[in-house]
């Protein structure tokens, strides 16, 4: 890959994912670099292809990104998500993370009842 491809994948990916608040802020760059250089890197040379054969759109990785940034993905599916976009392009970074049921809920009052209906459900286990 040709570091001006490679910077012009980068642009593209902050460009056209201003909506996404990880973009935002002054960290931005490194974190989408961080993310081609390791993850987007890696699947060219596993499939030996160029930037320009890569099937994961700008908008598609800034989506993945965003998943992973704010915590609704953990980082290894995150790279896991990669790997299946690349077998099929045409489903965004949600709808396939949905559709493995990788999304994690980040919502302490669901978390908070979902343990104490565990513990009223077992209380003899947990009394002993």
């Amino acid at each position: 890959m040709t570091q001006p491809l490679s910077a012009q994948y980068l642009e593209n990916v902050i460009q056209e994912n201003t909506n996404i608040k990880v973009l935002e802020d002054q960290s931005s760059p490194g974190v989408v670099a961080s993310w081609i250089i390791g993850e987007v890197y890696g699947q060219l040379r596993l499939h030996n292809m160029s930037i320009e054969e890569f099937p994961i759109k700008h908008k598609q990785l800034g989506e993945l990104i965003n998943l992973v940034e704010n915590g609704k993905l953990s980082r290894l599916h995150g790279k896991n998500i990669i790997k299946g976009m690349i077998s099929d392009p045409t489903k965004s970074a949600s709808e396939m993370a949905d559709a493995l049921g990788l999304l994690q809920i980040n919502d302490d009052a669901l978390t908070v009842s979902f343990c104490n209906q565990v513990l009223e459900e077992n209380a003899k286990i947990v009394c002993s």
